[in-house]
């Protein structure tokens, strides 16, 4: 029997929240003042700079607030792993009311951008870049859902945080406009490109993020890479393998027969126990490919028959810490 090391990226937090409550902080700055500007609409205070542009259509401004705040705190939360992986029915519901408020964002953005007057600072370039980045979100709402309606959730995963990253780019332009205005002056054209800035400095995260969980590679200790067509076991071709794969939290049981059918046991600590046998390594590797899909953090894999070789279990790109079984 060998056991598989596993190393978990350092800094993850286990609970599976820090990510959340980092893309709700960096919402903070656009949802407060979204905030404000509804309290005035609605006939309170005001309590950030008056804009006529926004009396003029109310309507369209609070369609865009409340459907921004929605996908901005609802949306961090599908970056909850294990209350993802607890909760998928939660996760499938919420889904499609961010899908609803991602549409809401995008067009809202794209009408007040063809309809409002442009605001003082501005020019040219930033009604380019918003006709352009809100037509690239609703594209990548659009493709996520297909996705998901093949059954492919890496492209789903992948189109949807694309789409997110976009949609927060509000957040990131507060930090954006300040450093482009030292740096570049307040012409603008210097503002529109520290603003453009923000959706290329954003979509640069999601690209690394969903590149981060990339397919990963076994190999034999001291034998170098194993091929994707080398067999599991010692009985050569044909022969089985029963493997054991920890993870952590506690799997929704369709998720058993999303990953081939293995047998799903929850374990006491919190942790879900996977088990089955795999006729190669290709096998081995479309259930790999698929907990990184579903995205459920990894902690060991455990051949427990048919095999005498000791074998390696490395996530990259990220710098990772051993963990035994």
């Amino acid at each position: 029997m060998s056991t598989a090391s596993v190393r978990r990226p350092e800094g993850r937090a286990r609970s599976g929240w820090r990510a959340p409550l980092a893309l709700v902080a960096l919402a903070l700055i656009p949802l407060l003042a979204g905030t404000a500007r509804l309290v005035e609409l609605a006939g309170g205070p005001g309590l950030i700079p008056s804009d006529t542009r926004f009396t003029a259509s109310p309507w369209a401004v609070a369609m865009h607030i409340v459907s921004a705040a929605v996908y901005a705190v609802l949306g961090s939360m599908q970056f909850a792993v294990g209350f993802r992986l607890r909760h998928p029915g939660w996760h499938r519901r919420s889904g499609r009311v961010l899908v609803v408020a991602g549409l809401g964002v995008a067009l809202s953005a794209l009408w007040l951008t063809l309809f409002f007057p442009p605001q003082p600072d501005s020019g040219l370039l930033l009604f380019v870049l918003r006709i352009g980045f809100g037509s690239a979100m609703i594209a990548c709402l659009g493709l996520g859902v297909a996705a998901i309606r093949h059954g492919d959730v890496a492209r789903h995963r992948a189109w949807m945080t694309r789409a997110y990253a976009i949609a927060l780019a509000a957040g990131t332009q507060a930090f954006t406009e300040g450093i482009g205005s030292a740096l570049l002056g307040d012409s603008p054209l210097a503002l529109d490109a520290s603003r453009g800035a923000a959706w290329v400095i954003n979509l640069a995260v999601a690209e690394w993020v969903i590149r981060r969980a990339s397919v990963p590679e076994l190999r034999s200790e001291g034998r170098g890479a194993t091929g994707s067509g080398e067999r599991a076991g010692r009985g050569g071709v044909g022969a089985a393998t029963t493997y054991e794969f920890r993870v952590e939290g506690h799997l929704d049981a369709h998720w058993s027969a999303v990953l081939g059918g293995l047998a799903l046991r929850h374990d006491g600590d919190g942790t879900s126990t996977l088990t089955g046998e795999l006729a190669d390594q290709s096998q081995l590797h479309g259930v790999l490919a698929g907990l990184r899909d579903v995205g459920a953090p990894l902690i060991s894999v455990r051949e427990l028959a048919g095999s005498s070789r000791r074998v390696e279990h490395r996530q990259h790109p990220a710098p990772q810490r051993g963990v035994r079984e």
